[in-house]
């Protein structure tokens, strides 16, 4: 198949092109990077730099996309301007993308999926599964919106849409708090009660992939593993995998103080139900945490 992604470059996307390695497809990704060295990715790629306008012509015979782009919400402060480019990046984007596969690939286009985060949902301890009602604040119109854009996509367009819980793998919120839980300053966040719902980067790598190939996979699927934790289990087994203690529990007050209106990301509690992959019985490389944690 002819495959255009996303995104690849990061940590998901890498992920995504080592479980399609060696399965034939004709693989091209974007970039915002000149002169990407795609020696160091995992498989042969075409590369298409996408800095301003992007060329429809280099779109021809696209038959699928895995759709991944976004700036990271945690990498700075939310200023509006940060806001601005994390709307653009996602819904303005896909958009433009959209547009253009419209112009070339029309014919061609089988099936379309993308990334979204269950940040579109209420933020409390309260168990949602896709049929729930959604949440009014910055993420959750962030997500209604980088959504609503597959609605340009033809009628004949396969769409798929994994709403993604915090991702557990070797880069993201992981990297930031493992040199810290090495030293024995980790520890959890106030009482440690937030309610956290991730997956494990292997599983949300092989949904996408097993998205593009299989036909019953159709709308939108919240991506996370069966097992929701609380703050408090996750601190405890992040120290356990790496042999080290965590006693020193973290005021939240000091959080909203240096990350502002983002430290809700790491506050707010989500209980997510993956409802529609456990009715399709998909099998979770990794359900609990533990073994996640001790597979990184």
């Amino acid at each position: 198949m002819k495959l255009l992604i996303t995104g690849a470059t990061g940590m998901v996307g890498n992920r995504v092109l080592q479980y399609l390695n060696g399965q034939g497809h004709d693989i091209t990704i974007t970039t915002r990077r000149k002169n990407l060295d795609v020696s160091k990715l995992p498989c042969k790629v075409n590369v298409l730099e996408w800095t301003d306008n992007l060329d429809a012509k280099s779109l021809v015979g696209i038959e699928g996309v895995i759709n991944l782009m976004g700036e990271n919400i945690g990498a700075k402060r939310w200023s509006d301007n940060q806001k601005k480019l994390i709307i653009n990046s996602r819904f303005d984007k896909t958009s433009e993308l959209i547009s253009k596969l419209n112009l070339s690939a029309k014919e061609t286009l089988k099936v379309f999926v993308s990334a979204s985060a269950i940040g579109i949902y209420p933020k409390d301890q309260i168990s949602r599964d896709e049929n729930s009602e959604h949440d009014k604040d910055f993420l959750a119109k962030v997500c209604e919106q980088w959504e609503s854009s597959l609605n340009n996509l033809g009628q004949n367009v396969r769409k798929v849409i994994f709403r993604m819980g915090v991702v557990v793998g070797n880069g993201g919120m992981l990297s930031k708090l493992r040199p810290i839980f090495k030293l024995g300053l980790g520890g959890p966040i106030g009482s440690g009660d937030t309610l956290m719902s991730w997956i494990h980067v292997d599983d949300i790598a092989k949904l996408f992939v097993e998205a593009i190939s299989q036909e019953s996979f159709e709308g939108c699927y919240n991506a996370t593993a069966p097992e929701v934790i609380s703050n408090k289990e996750f601190t405890k087994s992040l120290a356990q995998s790496l042999g080290r203690p965590a006693f020193f529990p973290v005021p939240p007050f000091a959080l909203k103080l240096a990350f502002g209106e983002m430290s809700h990301l790491m506050l707010d509690s989500q209980n997510i139900v993956p409802k529609r992959l456990i009715e399709k019985n998909y099998k979770f490389l990794y359900p609990n945490i533990l073994a996640a944690l001790n597979s990184l």
